[in-house]
């Protein structure tokens, strides 16, 4: 069978990512190699756009919860941040702003090399190759799939540069989770943390220093960001189907100690409704699968997904 397209909303949209090394080899074990991914995920966010809300770096996988601000959102971001009102109607990155991306990922020397191109361009009355150049970025900005192509690459230099080795890293392409809205999302940060528990490397998740809360624990600026987070974003409904978050949130005690497989195989994680309604909307990306909204946890659903609802 196909394998099905990635399923990705338009909007301002949560996700759970998650991706594993080829053969399952232990190529992270080493602190050295889990400290250069934690910084080239840091690295690849503030590039890509991307808010990264927890992340669990494992001997073999990582688990991470993002945020995905579209275009519009991430410039109104911008403008409020600066004190200013953002252009209607030119929903793009700004060029100054790409150029500051593009310093934390290049570094400075590599930025203004790049600036001065463009420049060079103009000058020489190439305006459209410039815009082009300047597109070449933009369109890696505000995109899942764009920001774990970014973190990857970025991750796979370094390792092999510390590291002797030839050959494909990862098994595959990365895994992802339409997550519906900050209630279910909270609950998936909180449930990815405690990988190293379940695992019974430690005792809590803030001893695992690889992680979101084992790295705020110890005061790391971006494993502080990241749990800090919290979200502007309006998305679906206050609590997924109906029920109140009490009954399927964090204040009922929500179990994060029993593995959930569907937490990181599913499409879709939220209420019932959000589940059917998501596999109808997404039904050309997850062609050839029935959807059949499974409880997992006891605090959300999640499925494959497909137009062809099941009960």
């Amino acid at each position: 069978m196909a394998r099905t397209r990635r399923v990705k909303s338009e909007n301002d949209a949560f996700y759970h990512v998650m991706s594993r090394i080829a053969g399952k080899r232990f190529l992270l074990k080493d602190p050295r190699i889990k400290r250069i991914m934690v910084d080239s995920l840091r690295i690849s966010a503030e590039f890509s756009g991307v808010k990264i809300c927890s992340y669990v770096i494992m001997d073999d996988y990582f688990h991470l919860t993002v945020e995905v601000p579209t275009i519009e959102t991430a410039l109104v971001e911008i403008a409020k941040n600066l004190g200013t009102v953002p252009e209607k109607f030119k929903w793009k990155i700004a060029e100054e702003e790409v150029m500051r991306r593009l310093g934390v990922l290049k570094g400075e020397k590599r930025a203004k090399e790049i600036a001065g191109y463009i420049k060079m361009l103009r000058k020489s009355k190439q305006k459209r190759e410039a815009e082009a150049e300047i597109d070449r970025y933009r369109v890696r900005m505000q995109d899942l799939s764009q920001f774990v192509k970014t973190f990857k690459e970025v991750f796979n230099i370094r390792f092999k540069k510390l590291v002797e080795y030839s050959g494909s890293i990862w098994g595959g392409r990365f895994k992802s989770t339409i997550v519906e809205n900050e209630h279910y999302f909270n609950n998936c940060r909180k449930y990815i943390e405690y990988n190293p528990v379940r695992a019974e490397m430690v005792a809590t998740p803030e001893e695992y220093p690889w992680s979101s809360a084992g790295g705020a624990a110890r005061g790391e600026a971006f494993a502080v960001k990241c749990r800090n987070y919290t979200s502007s974003l309006i998305i679906g409904s206050a609590d997924g189907n109906g029920d109140s978050p009490r009954k399927q949130g964090e204040e009922s005690g929500v179990d994060v100690t029993k593995r959930v497989p569907q937490v990181g195989l599913g499409k879709i994680l939220g209420g019932k409704e959000f589940v059917r309604a998501s596999a109808i909307e997404f039904s050309a990306a997850l062609y050839g699968r029935r959807c059949r909204p499974k409880q997992v946890g006891g605090w959300a659903f999640s499925s494959h997904g497909h137009a062809e609802v099941a009960a």
